[in-house]
């Protein structure tokens, strides 16, 4: 469940990331991203990512959850990267099930 969780929290980072760029906030969401709501995005986008990895070192502690959080990193981009590229629209929906993953781990780790 702890990798569950960490996939879960990078894939929702790099969705935030994703939409934190113009273009492809523009091709999500239909409208123009303003610099602030760009900012916040970002700043999401960080705290997520550092809250996977910090998920990461408490459950499996600090050598072996940094590992899992790198290896887990590339296959999260890859795979927001091909969502992007196929449908767009569903990086909404991904987010969704991206969060509900997160919630769920948390509830079977605890």
């Amino acid at each position: 469940m702890s990798y569950l969780l960490v996939f879960s929290l990078l894939c929702l980072s790099m969705s935030y990331f994703a939409t934190g760029q113009f273009s492809h906030f523009r091709a999500v969401h239909g409208v123009k991203l303003t610099g602030i709501r760009r900012q916040r995005q970002l700043l999401s986008a960080w705290g997520i990512l550092f809250g996977g990895l910090l998920a990461a070192c408490l459950v499996k502690g600090f050598a072996h959850g940094s590992l899992i959080w790198i290896g887990l990193l590339t296959p999260a981009a890859l795979f927001v990267l091909l969502i992007l590229q196929q449908r767009s629209t569903w990086l909404q929906r991904i987010r969704v099930v991206a969060l509900l993953l997160c919630l769920f781990s948390l509830i079977a780790l605890l």
